[in-house]
């Protein structure tokens, strides 16, 4: 049983750790950055990022972090995202064009495998994902893989578990005077939470795309994945 226990990622195991902290991906958000222990989002583990509603600016409080990776000579990996990535929001937040690959897995099944192996890949620098939600057992696998190829992995949910084995948990909530607040509820190596309110640089409806997109939009999206 213990052995069933590990194969799913149920058990924790030191030797999967480094003892030298990787340091973080700069938020671009000095406050925020701040407030986080690694100095950044988790370049090695897994983020979960819990949002109330779509295109509220979840995916545009990443790039800062993601606009350096996204010009490496590897790939941005974007599993099950709930809309088509809209190029000039890209372009505004200093992210490439090309680098970008999107997976569309038909199963829930196929999302956790295709999580998985695009963690594992040597030609991806980041994973960004959308399973709704996902329980702690399988964000510990996932964590576990994230470590050993020190890759930061992004997580989009509207549920979180409390007892989440993660690198850092966060939840966004949009403030009436515009903008958002980050809280952060739990965190390795440092103290869960805090509260940040922060101005995301792009606005927010670059992102609020419908979820099936036309015939022009679908020629253009393809030209974004090189």
């Amino acid at each position: 049983m213990l052995e069933q226990a590990i194969n799913r990622g149920q058990v924790w195991r030191g030797k999967h750790f480094s003892s030298v902290p990787i340091k973080g991906l700069d938020t671009g958000f000095p406050s925020l950055n701040q407030a986080l222990a690694d100095g950044g989002w988790p370049a090695d583990g897994v983020t979960e990022i819990e949002y109330r509603s779509l295109g509220m600016g979840e995916v545009s409080l990443l790039f800062p972090a993601l606009a350096p990776l996204s010009h490496q000579d590897q790939w941005i990996l974007w599993v099950a995202p709930p809309y088509p990535l809209y190029a000039p929001a890209l372009i505004n937040g200093g992210l490439s064009l090309y680098n970008n690959l999107i997976i569309q897995p038909q199963s829930r099944r196929d999302l956790l495998w295709s999580i998985e192996e695009s963690l594992k890949s040597s030609s991806s620098s980041a994973v960004l994902a959308w399973p709704e939600s996902m329980r702690p057992e399988h964000v510990r696998r996932l964590q576990i893989i994230a470590t050993q190829q020190q890759k930061p992995c992004f997580l989009f949910q509207d549920r979180q578990y409390a007892n989440s084995p993660s690198s850092l948990r966060a939840c966004l909530k949009m403030l009436p005077q515009g903008g958002l607040c980050v809280e952060i509820q739990k965190q390795r190596r440092g103290w869960a939470a805090a509260k940040v309110a922060i101005n995301p640089p792009h606005p927010l409806s670059f992102l609020i795309r419908p979820p099936f997109p036309s015939a022009a939009e679908s020629d253009a999206h393809r030209k974004i994945v090189r």
